[in-house]
């Protein structure tokens, strides 16, 4: 319980800062990721994007998929969302920063939210038991839209599929991390 409470005050503060530099320090913006530049204010984009958003209703979307998939992937993990959050984060930055449209600006949470989707939906395949295929399957049913996020051809002008993409890979790389550790500590138990 006490780890559960820990991860929802992450998810919650990650969420705050995210709110703050929209509402106060929008203009910050620029320090959007920023595909192949090699400089600080390319590369600080793979940390600071997922805290930063174009506009309030950008910032309102991200959010609305962002709270139950955070709650989905806390639930799943219990005591790794902080970790969970900057695999997929950091993992998802980098990706975009090698393989991003040069001369694009990609903020916004989206990449990391679809790192949760990719987390909960893959999680089932490392780890076949009970409680990670319902997780899988509600997950699916509830999130299933998403899949046209990643593919160059569906997403909506404007909207990085790229990052979703990537996203979603980095949180299949996560799942896949969390199920060893948790096969670890179930043989440590035993």
């Amino acid at each position: 319980m006490k780890d559960l409470i820990k991860d929802f005050k992450w998810a919650v503060l990650y969420l705050g800062i995210m709110w703050g530099l929209e509402m106060f320090l929008n203009p910050l913006d620029a320090f959007g990721l920023r595909p192949g530049r090699a400089d600080t204010l390319g590369l600080i984009g793979i940390f600071a994007a997922p805290f930063l958003h174009g506009n309030a209703q950008h910032l309102i979307g991200n959010t609305i998929g962002y709270v139950p998939l955070a709650s989905l992937t806390i639930l799943k993990a219990p005591g790794q969302f902080n970790k969970n959050f900057w695999i997929i984060s950091v993992l998802t930055g980098a990706a975009v920063w090698v393989m991003g449209q040069p001369g694009s600006i990609h903020v916004g949470a989206s990449g990391t939210i679809y790192g949760f989707f990719g987390f909960c939906l893959l999680s089932a395949v490392f780890r076949l038991d009970f409680p990670n295929l319902v997780c899988a399957v509600l997950t699916w049913i509830v999130f299933q839209d998403l899949i046209g996020g990643m593919s160059p051809t569906l997403a909506s002008q404007g909207i990085s599929w790229e990052g979703h993409l990537f996203g979603f890979l980095s949180g299949a790389i996560a799942g896949y991390l969390d199920s060893i550790s948790q096969q670890k500590q179930q043989e440590i138990s035993h």
